[in-house]
């Protein structure tokens, strides 16, 4: 078959599907999300059984939304920082709406929180240094 031939059988497929699911245009399938959000496959189909994301269907795919790649972009910042994922669950949505007043001062209040769980955490290792100094000055010493 010619390119031509070629060419307007395409044009010819294309028109006579209704507008090919227009809105699919715009979505990503898992691998192209998984390299612009930097998030593997595997850790987004968790977070989709987690709850936390919510991707449509095409036939037996997922496919996914700008809103999705949104909501993975804060979700990797929150697990970075080692938000847990049930609270993660729990202030995706306040997160993501930081232009209403009382989302950002819960989102504050949440990081606040947790930068007082960070500093107990950093003095118990802190204490337990000294502590294996000490043992270790002792079996030296």
């Amino acid at each position: 078959m010619d390119a031509l031939a070629d060419e307007s059988l395409r044009g010819l497929a294309q028109a006579s599907e209704p507008q090919r699911d227009a809105e699919i245009l715009d979505f990503l399938f898992i691998g192209e999300l998984s390299r612009q959000v930097g998030i593997s496959a595997r850790a987004i189909r968790f977070y989709e059984k987690e709850g936390l994301i919510q991707p449509a269907r095409h036939g037996r795919f997922r496919v996914y939304r700008k809103s999705d790649e949104s909501r993975l972009r804060a979700i990797g910042r929150l697990r970075a920082l080692g938000f847990p994922i049930a609270l993660i669950r729990e202030s995706l949505d306040r997160f993501l709406n930081l232009d209403s007043p009382e989302n950002r001062l819960e989102a504050i209040a949440l990081v606040e929180r947790h930068l007082a769980t960070l500093d107990r955490r950093q003095a118990e290792i802190a204490e337990e240094r000294a502590l294996a100094q000490a043992l270790h000055a002792e079996l030296t010493g």
